[in-house]
């Protein structure tokens, strides 16, 4: 299992679109990615579970994967977080 710290910069936060963006490109990989705050943890292919999360904008999230593609799904993952 890997895991990698991120600030949330969409003005928004993690908003209904940005967790289906999620639920797609988690699902790309073999891995299950998961973020995690203060709130809880939530699997990144459920984004229901993302959203109750409630992430805003400036919060400190930690993405973590585990499987056999990790580091890609890693990478994707807060690539999105970060734009």
């Amino acid at each position: 299992m890997i895991s990698r710290e991120v600030t949330i910069t969409d003005p928004a936060g993690i908003h209904a679109l940005k967790a289906a963006q999620l639920k797609m490109r988690s699902g790309r990989y073999e891995s299950d990615t998961f973020l995690r705050n203060d709130s809880g943890l939530a699997n990144c292919r459920h984004p229901v579970s993302v959203l109750s999360l409630r992430i805003r904008y400036g919060a400190r999230v930690t993405v973590l994967c585990d499987g056999i593609d990790e580091r890609e799904a890693l990478r994707e993952v807060c690539s999105l977080l970060e734009k």
